[in-house]
């Protein structure tokens, strides 16, 4: 274009530049960024939002947050993705404090948080087990949808005080749905609602279609209930998602499931299995892993054999992780001859076994004192480009040391020690 005189506008930099950005190569950005400038071509938001996308991908936050500073000196405000990106960048790079910090500048800028603003910060609370302060968080998006709702059904204007309305709301539902009783670990350390969820600054413009509560929201909360092993309350926010018109998807149905299993609540787990095939959802590896390790751990493996047979006739086991956890079943039942079944018609239905299938396999041999047939799964497992790990050694020198076949320890201590390897505790105690 340059070459032929064609004066590329700001459209054509900001693509270039959010290209280099999204590739990582922030340096090629900043040389387009120049060139835009020698060039007179006035910068918007945009370049600004894509150079800050980069350096977050980079997570170069100091650097972001220079170019957040440059953005309102050059008197070119900041928008919702602005805020986004950077509250983004700050979870990942586990910084909830400025990202929060950030959160409540949006209303001095009156900037209006959004669905994805919300959902960023209740997932990250979520994963550092501070389900209060992302409860109370999704009580405010659902608080809007109820405000937007009685709007509709009223069709006349919220009162003078719009957020007396969704405060209100935001109370009866935090009350509704995290009993007090319901303790997590957090950082903050406090029981009922949480200080820093009080210090939260409400923002003016509060009835928004854009910040309602979409199936992520939904899918976020039901996951964090779910890793705190409060199923019940899962699946009550999954009661309110489908009254509130969300269609739940395949995440959704994956991570109750996963926690309807992990607590041991099987029946459950099958009919909401059942029900997510009914809606004409095609199972994950997440409800299959999650179902066929429920009914293994809970000594149904002949249930997980049926089902396992039923979902590959279908065609939806294709992956190693779902094969262990049926191998690792029948092992830990003592059936290691359809164990090891399994395990040798992997390669022909195209899986090849990992680290962790060796591991398995090799347990299960050392049980029965199969140490021969052991050494050579070891040698094979070598062959196929696995290294073996601490786990697997540790397992095969107990197998020999309690069949006392000492002379085979020692020559595998040696190379587990060559390896840079050392037995572990349970090892050393039978030395």
């Amino acid at each position: 274009m340059l070459q032929r005189n064609i004066a590329p506008d700001v459209v054509t930099f900001n693509t270039l530049i959010d290209m280099y950005c999204k590739e990582g190569i922030v340096e090629e950005a900043n040389s387009i960024l120049k060139l835009m400038i020698d060039k007179g071509v006035m910068l918007d938001i945009i370049t600004y939002n894509s150079l800050l996308d980069g350096y977050c991908l980079r997570g170069q936050m100091e650097e972001a947050s220079k170019l957040m500073d440059l953005i309102v000196r050059k008197d070119c405000h900041p928008d919702v993705v602005s805020f986004n990106t950077m509250i983004n960048g700050y979870c990942k790079a586990k910084n909830l404090y400025q990202a929060f910090n950030l959160f409540q500048e949006m209303s001095s800028k009156r900037v209006t948080p959004d669905v994805v603003t919300y959902n960023t910060l209740i997932d990250n609370l979520c994963k550092d087990s501070r389900l209060r302060e992302a409860l109370h968080l999704f009580g405010e998006i659902q608080a809007q949808r109820e405000v937007s709702e009685g709007m509709a059904a009223t069709n006349r204007e919220v009162s003078a005080e719009p957020w007396l309305c969704t405060k209100n709301s935001n109370v009866m539902f935090y009350r509704k749905h995290m009993p007090f009783s319901v303790e997590t670990e957090g950082s903050h350390g406090q029981k009922g609602l949480p200080t820093r969820c009080c210090e939260f600054q409400h923002h003016d413009q509060w009835v928004r279609k854009d910040c309602q509560p979409n199936v992520v929201s939904f899918n976020t909360m039901i996951n964090g209930y779910c890793k705190a092993k409060n199923v019940d309350q899962a699946f009550s926010l999954f009661q309110e998602m489908l009254s509130t018109g969300l269609t739940p998807n395949i995440v959704t149905y994956s991570t109750l499931i996963d926690g309807l299993c992990k607590n041991s609540r099987l029946h459950q787990a099958l009919h909401l299995f059942d029900e997510m095939e009914a809606q004409g959802l095609c199972p994950d590896v997440v409800s299959c892993a999650s179902l066929l390790d429920g009914l293994c751990k809970n000594g149904k493996v002949n249930e997980a054999i049926t089902m396992f047979t039923k979902l590959e006739q279908k065609g939806l086991i294709g992956n190693i992780v779902v094969y262990n956890i049926l191998i690792d079943g029948m092992r830990e039942e003592g059936r290691l001859k359809d164990a090891a079944n399994i395990f040798s018609k992997l390669l022909s239905k195209g899986l090849q076994p990992d680290c962790k299938t060796y591991s398995i396999m090799t347990k299960g041999l050392c049980k029965k004192g199969q140490l021969t047939q052991d050494s050579q799964l070891l040698a094979k497992m070598e062959e196929h480009g696995f290294c073996p790990n601490e786990v697997t050694y540790n397992t095969l020198i107990r197998g020999f040391l309690c069949n006392n076949e000492i002379t085979q320890a020692s020559q595998l201590i040696d190379v587990v020690t060559g390896r840079g390897f050392s037995p572990d505790a349970d090892t050393t105690s039978l030395l």
